[in-house]
């Protein structure tokens, strides 16, 4: 028995050890059961989780389209998308430019600068901030715009003018010559904000609505894209708006030139100027380097008579206007026009400014802000006496004769 027993010792050991690494099995498997049921319970409570997420974005994202804030948003972090944030801002919010033009036109010199800058922060006028130049092939030539091409492209490239893209590459700035020569440290550049992809696009879209049937239907939506596009157009939400106004020299001088401007503008409104002819006489001078004074003094008696039979042809449409006058009785000038256009006198008619901004003159002389006064008799000093004896034979008597007519006085 003894030797049975001896015998059977090593099988309860091995019985012994099979069942503690089988409880010690069952301990780990009991163990991953827990953890499985945990991780699980884990589990659904993160997809709880995520669902509340998704409910929550979802209901955000309601808020936002409602908004139009995700349309703006989509744009941000994708430039090619259908919404453009400012562009396509300006594009739902066209202002129409449709109004009758106030045109400035005579010889270079004579104040058409001057009078466009004083318009410049009137609530009634859309001020075009340059020379007006979508004439072809000078800019002095009345646009004669081939309305067979029907493509907006097609159209826009016979009017568009080329100062909207170089001034929003280098800032606005308009001065004499003389100044970029003498003094171009004096030469102060302004802001513009220009985008001309988008004046492509107001361009097409004003167009859009209907076919262009005239003249006038181009011009105006040239208009309206170019000061839709000035980005930043301090006047552009004022109303009301009765007039644009605009300076091109020559024009008036030109044979047939202003009767194409009344073809397209009926309503519309041409000032001539006329400056005292020793004053014009240095300052154009200066500005073109002048050489021979007598032929230069031939330039300013045609623009004269121009403008004497533009009046005569069109009394009701054409105002004559002393540069004197403009100058020393500026409130009357400016009043007399606010009469003629029937819109309301503001004293922002008195100083020139560039997108209500106070700007610099474009003088052939020193620059100023506001008026220089000293501009009618700086010419005095700067003339020799024989250029002084050349005006006075040739030109002053015409030019007392024109004072005589047009003239304002104190009381007007």
């Amino acid at each position: 028995m003894a030797d049975e027993s001896a015998r059977m010792k090593p099988d309860d050991g091995a019985a012994t050890e099979a069942g503690s690494t089988r409880q010690r099995h069952l301990r780990n498997l009991e163990g991953a059961t827990t953890g499985i049921k945990r991780s699980r319970r884990a589990l659904k409570e993160l997809a709880t989780s995520l669902k509340d997420l998704m409910a929550a974005i979802r209901d955000e994202t309601k808020l936002l389209e409602g908004d139009e804030t995700l349309a703006t948003l989509r744009s941000a972090a994708d430039p090619d998308s259908d919404h453009q944030t400012i562009a396509d801002q300006r594009l739902r919010a066209i202002v129409p430019v449709t109004q009758p033009m106030l045109l400035c036109s005579q010889v270079q010199r004579a104040g058409g600068t001057l009078l466009c800058r004083l318009f410049d922060g009137h609530p009634s006028c859309f001020a075009h901030p340059s020379e007006l130049r979508w004439g072809r092939p000078r800019k002095w030539n009345w646009p004669q715009v081939d309305l067979s091409l029907e493509s907006p492209d097609d159209l826009l490239s016979q009017v568009i003018e080329g100062w909207p893209q170089r001034f929003a590459a280098h800032g606005y700035h308009k001065y004499s010559n003389w100044t970029h020569r003498h003094h171009p440290e004096q030469a102060r550049v302004y802001p513009f904000l220009f985008d001309e992809v988008l004046q492509r696009r107001l361009f097409a879209k004003t167009l859009a609505h209907a076919r262009a049937r005239s003249q006038r239907d181009v011009l105006n939506a040239y208009l309206t894209s170019l000061f839709n596009g000035w980005v930043d157009y301090q006047n552009l939400y004022r109303e009301p708006k009765r007039w644009v106004t605009a300076f091109v020299p020559r024009l008036a001088m030109e044979p047939g030139e202003a009767d194409r401007f009344f073809a397209d503008y009926p309503d519309g409104l041409l000032v001539t100027l006329v400056r005292e002819p020793g004053a014009w006489l240095s300052s154009f001078g200066r500005h073109v380097g002048m050489e021979d004074p007598n032929e230069a003094l031939s330039h300013w008696l045609a623009s004269a008579d121009a403008s004497l039979r533009a009046h005569a042809a069109r009394p009701d449409r054409v105002i004559v206007l002393l540069f004197e006058d403009l100058v020393h009785r500026t409130e009357a000038a400016m009043r007399l026009l606010c009469e003629r256009m029937q819109i309301p006198f503001s004293d922002v008619l008195l100083e020139p400014t560039y997108n209500s901004m106070s700007v610099l003159s474009d003088s052939s002389h020193e620059l100023a802000t506001g008026i220089d006064p000293d501009v009618t008799s700086r010419h005095r000093e700067a003339l020799s006496t024989t250029e002084l004896d050349l005006v006075a034979r040739r030109a002053t008597p015409r030019y007392l004769e024109i004072s005589a007519r047009f003239a304002l006085t104190q009381a007007t």
